[in-house]
């Protein structure tokens, strides 16, 4: 491509350039003085403007990668000869044992020594409710601690770390050539020699047969300007330009949206899929969950029951219980003051308002309380929604149900893709 455009635009300025510089030549060669400058200017013009372009495109899919980039820790808190000191990631060291605080991002991937603690691994898995880590669970770079407080020994560095591997997948998947490419670069290899031999037996035509019957001047500037419109019009910007462009901008835009295509081949094959497997928590959902039911027994209002639930659920640092605080908020409910509050790890909370004593958790922690439960739980359960029941004294007084809700375009989406003839699947 730029063999040809170089060659056209530096032939039409050079001879513009003879006969504007030189009178006598230009009176030699043609009388009517035609110059083409302003064929120079809109062919090179055009491909700057390809140019521009492609590297801003570049520059936007680059923003991807600066997304994961930023979802690494700067620093990490280490523990080195009995002190405790801030170090960026550059000079930690494997075996070094790393301090995680509650709300902070894991710096590096490790095993846990000491403590536990909910983590958010939503970055690698797209699953939305923490996962529950103890000693001897393994922990991943850029994930972010929930609650609760660990060390960990620091198992893998720098490129080894899976947020790395991610991060070099897509630099892969963007540097990587479509077979589409190759086929673009044998073409070129005949087209371009093919195109310059065309434009100089354009030009010979002319000069020769021309001549004869124009003269030699109006042959000249004649042949002249089919040659370089031969080498112009026959540049192959679209091949040059449109493939790579679309590879950068199809993986990046993927990269932003948490699709990892590993290289440009498999882009280029995906226009042959005939099946579509979807992931659910994240994908389909929105990965948070949200209150969906709220069920109420023995008398007591929707409000009440909800207002309560959230007002002990503060003191609890378990994901479920941030959906009905959440949800509370949203409603702009009064919550009470709790005067007691204990918490049963895997099953619940017991706490007490005023003279009330209330439990809340799930159907293990009721029937150690042997609470009478109902009926609508079950068919909660097969929503695939989490059921969460509310006791007051011994008597089972609600149930709300949380799940991960659909996004809002989902529905469109899979119509679109149905209706596209593609058969959708949903592995989970």
């Amino acid at each position: 491509m730029d063999t040809l455009v170089g060659i056209g635009t530096i032939s039409a300025y050079t001879y513009s350039a003879l006969i504007t510089l030189f009178p006598p030549i230009a009176k030699a060669l043609s009388a009517e003085m035609h110059t083409y400058f302003d064929v120079t200017i809109v062919v090179v013009g055009f491909v700057l403007l390809g140019k521009y372009l492609e590297a801003n495109s570049k520059l936007k899919t680059g923003a991807a990668l600066e997304k994961l980039i930023g979802l690494q820790a700067k620093t990490a808190l280490v523990r080195r000869d009995k002190d405790t000191v801030e170090l960026a990631l550059e000079q930690l060291q494997l075996g070094d044992i790393i301090i995680v605080k509650p709300g902070a991002k894991i710096a590096v991937d490790g095993e846990i020594l000491e403590g536990g603690s909910n983590v958010d691994e939503s970055m690698v898995t797209g699953e939305s409710i923490p996962v529950s880590k103890q000693v001897g669970s393994n922990v991943i770079g850029g994930t972010l601690n929930k609650s609760g407080s660990f060390e960990f020994k620091a198992t893998k560095l720098g490129k080894d770390t899976t947020l790395a591997q991610i991060i070099r997948l897509v630099e892969e998947a963007q540097a990587s050539r479509a077979p589409i490419q190759k086929l673009v670069d044998q073409i070129s290899a005949v087209f371009v020699p093919s195109v310059l031999a065309i434009a100089a037996i354009t030009l010979i035509a002319w000069l020769t047969v021309g001549t004869v019957v124009l003269g030699f001047s109006s042959a000249l500037s004649l042949g002249f300007i089919c040659f370089v419109g031969v080498l112009v019009i026959a540049c192959p910007c679209a091949l040059g330009l449109a493939t790579p462009t679309a590879i950068i901008v199809g993986t990046g835009l993927g990269a932003q949206h948490g699709i990892l295509i590993k290289d440009a081949q498999h882009l280029e094959t995906l226009s042959k899929a005939k099946i579509v497997v979807f992931d659910k928590t994240g994908t389909l959902t929105k990965g948070k969950p949200e209150v969906t039911d709220i069920l109420t027994f023995a008398g007591i209002s929707e409000a009440e029951l909800l207002a309560t639930t959230a007002a002990i659920e503060t003191k609890s640092e378990h994901p479920l219980a941030e959906a009905i605080v959440n949800k509370a908020l949203q409603m702009k409910l009064e919550l009470p003051s709790i005067s007691k509050f204990e918490s049963i790890e895997g099953k619940g909370v017991v706490a007490q308002i005023g003279e009330a004593s209330f439990i809340i958790g799930n159907q293990s922690l009721m029937n150690d309380h042997k609470i009478q439960l109902s009926n609508e739980a079950k068919e909660l359960s097969q929503q695939g929604k989490t059921a969460i029941y509310i006791a007051r004294g011994q008597s089972l007084v609600g149930i709300i149900a949380v799940a991960d809700t659909l996004k809002e375009e989902t529905l469109h989406t899979i119509k679109q893709l149905q209706d596209m003839g593609l058969r959708l699947v949903m592995l989970t």
